[in-house]
């Protein structure tokens, strides 16, 4: 399955985020961070893995940092979209319980939880204040998201245990992907350099050999995989957001030479470069075309 691997860069001592986005996803992709969706407007389908979810306003979705997922949907449609670092919570093991449901699930789990049972409310209501925290971003703001985020866990791990939905490897998984954070966070921050085996095997202290089956048992991808898709998620970016030359981003995503790249584009999404650039803006001159007639109905 082709699809993007994407990077969220936290503050030092806060790995949180949260926005709202109505934008259409052209391609599969996973994150290296918890995620944790909550649909306000529109319907559609959600892909998570081999699960195809429908969505419906209202819905929560858990997502963990290696499964694959895009949503398809109509163009009304907003989602408000967390995404934290699961040190953000674990911070000693007695805090385990509050990332069970996100690496520690059996066969009966089910990313999507939608209205109607008894801890959906509460779920909500700790969302909410999240949200609004997040937003106004008052004087402790940071303390009262990290404890409004801690008590909407807690309440999952609750819904989680009532559904039978927990019970597997997810210590011995949390702690694999661990180990690889120092290596991912290097090819991060060096993709435009050439990315020497060495010098990640020292980062995960494990010999050369070992790192590369090591990483492929975690990651489900080689070390030369990740690199490509954290190279092409950048050109993707810098595709949707410049006007620089396809030559030039190349360049600037760790590529030396034209013809390799779009080559290696190809592959992992089926387009070109140059139709990935006029697709994206094909579909946003189609959104500000929607905003704009929508403004100018309530004009009237």
């Amino acid at each position: 399955m082709n699809y993007i691997r994407e990077h969220f860069r936290f503050e030092e001592g806060f790995r949180f985020q949260l926005f709202e986005t109505n934008a259409r996803q052209d391609t599969i992709h996973c994150h290296d961070c918890l995620e944790i969706n909550y649909v306000k407007h529109g319907k559609g389908h959600y892909i998570i893995e081999q699960q195809m979810y429908p969505i419906e306003p209202g819905d929560i979705f858990i997502i963990n940092n290696a499964e694959r997922h895009m949503a398809v949907h109509g163009e009304d449609f907003t989602i408000m979209v967390l995404v934290f670092d699961s040190r953000f919570v674990w911070e000693n093991p007695k805090e385990y319980d509050y990332l069970e449901p996100f690496f520690n699930r059996n066969t009966q789990f089910s990313n999507r939880i939608p209205g109607g049972n008894e801890h959906y409310l509460e779920l909500c209501e700790h969302l909410f204040k999240i949200n609004k925290e997040y937003r106004e971003k008052k004087e402790g703001w940071q303390l009262v998201v990290k404890a409004a985020v801690l008590l909407f866990l807690a309440i999952l791990y609750r819904y989680c245990k009532a559904n039978h939905e927990l019970g597997g490897e997810g210590k011995n998984i949390y702690r694999q992907y661990e180990r690889m954070n120092p290596v991912l966070d290097y090819i991060q921050e060096n993709y435009r350099e050439q990315i020497v085996l060495e010098d990640l095997a020292k980062r995960a202290m494990l010999n050369k050999t070992y790192m590369c089956t090591f990483f492929k048992e975690v990651m489900d991808m080689t070390i030369f995989e990740y690199i490509q898709k954290v190279r092409i998620n950048h050109s993707c970016r810098l595709l949707r957001t410049t006007e620089e030359s396809i030559t030039e981003i190349a360049l600037l995503s760790g590529y030396n030479g034209l013809s390799y790249f779009n080559r290696a584009f190809k592959e992992l999404l089926g387009v070109t470069p140059k139709q990935y650039r006029k697709k994206s803006k094909d579909s946003a001159s189609i959104a500000k075309l929607r905003e704009s007639k929508e403004a100018g109905e309530l004009l009237r």
